[in-house]
């Protein structure tokens, strides 16, 4: 079912938009992948589903995963350089509305962005956002992006939450962070599509995308900080 994919895909490069990673060169997001694997600078665990593909109410269906990472950082580790990577991503690939802003976020010292993403073409999107990157300088690195609001046309239409969230933290080796990718997202279904079919293809075929963008995202993180 093509509607299903193109509309889950539209929310995993809105999270690509926001964290940053380059466009997939193969065309698609597909990839195998093991229990295990390594990527240029880190070792990640195969994506989980926190939820399911799962009705929430009435058209609207909901969907969760996440994926664990160990991360070699290039430029030590620094928190605060990836607070700025990920300041100068959100500017160079979205418009800041606000911010930064100094906040509190769960009890860290957070900048707050009230940020707006556009993706164009056929199925453009504009998504407005509240960004926090909150950390304790020493053993923790919080990124979060909550959807406010969204607005699509073609298949962006379907999409009516998409939230992300890295958690990076310290280990006990001294060269290495733990890295925690978290995607969630509230879709309509289309009318025309069979709910066993719109099931079945997003949840055999969105750990994959996911897993390519969650390598790219992360990667290109562990080369600036």
């Amino acid at each position: 079912m093509a509607a299903s994919m193109s509309i889950l895909s539209g929310a995993l490069v809105i999270f690509q938009a926001l964290w940053g990673g380059m466009p997939s060169s193969s065309g698609g997001l597909e990839q195998a992948w093991n229990d295990s694997f390594w990527v240029s600078g880190m070792t990640c665990q195969k994506p989980q589903w926190l939820k399911r593909p799962q009705p929430k109410s009435g058209s609207i269906y909901l969907a969760s995963m996440s994926a664990e990472c160990l991360v070699y950082p290039e430029l030590g580790g620094d928190f605060e350089k990836l607070r700025a990577f990920s300041i100068e991503q959100l500017r160079s690939r979205s418009t800041i509305e606000r911010g930064p802003v100094d906040v509190t976020f769960e009890g860290l010292p957070s900048k707050y962005l009230d940020v707006t993403v556009k993706i164009s073409g056929k199925n453009a999107t504009t998504i407005r956002q509240d960004v926090n990157l909150a950390t304790d300088q020493h053993t923790k690195f919080v990124s979060s992006s909550l959807s406010r609001r969204i607005d699509g046309t073609g298949y962006g239409a379907y999409l009516k939450k998409v939230d992300t969230r890295v958690d990076v933290t310290k280990t006990e080796v001294k060269t290495e962070d733990r890295v925690v990718v978290t995607f969630y997202s509230e879709v309509e279904k289309p009318w025309y599509a069979p709910e066993g079919v719109f099931l079945s293809e997003i949840e055999s075929r969105v750990p994959g995308e996911f897993a390519k963008l969650r390598d790219q995202v992360v990667g290109e993180m562990a080369k600036n900080y």
